[in-house]
């Protein structure tokens, strides 16, 4: 699961940033299996959209191969989001 969103003026703020910078919140957990994902995402990684029909299953291709939306650079070392105990989301800094 993630969610993309253009970062606040505030959160720039005293921050040497490219414009075209998004963040994107990317669950720590398979959506399958509810495992945590393995291997932690890095800075060398590139996030990968899938397009999704309307019933948010990834749509496929004649080979039966999800069809990639666009491709996200990660472009700052991403960050762990949770709670004292286990960590739910990556906050990943992202430019396409």
């Amino acid at each position: 699961m993630t969610c993309i969103g253009q970062f606040l003026a505030i959160e720039r703020l005293g921050s040497v940033s490219n414009p075209a910078d998004m963040k994107a919140l990317v669950s720590n957990l398979d959506p399958i299996t509810g495992l945590e994902i393995s291997p932690d995402p890095s800075e060398r990684d590139v996030m990968v959209q899938l397009k999704m029909d309307e019933f948010d299953n990834p749509l496929l291709d004649a080979n039966g191969n999800p069809v990639e939306w666009q491709l996200l650079k990660i472009v700052a070392p991403p960050a762990p989001i949770g709670g004292s105990s286990k960590q739910l989301y990556w906050k990943l800094t992202v430019r396409r």
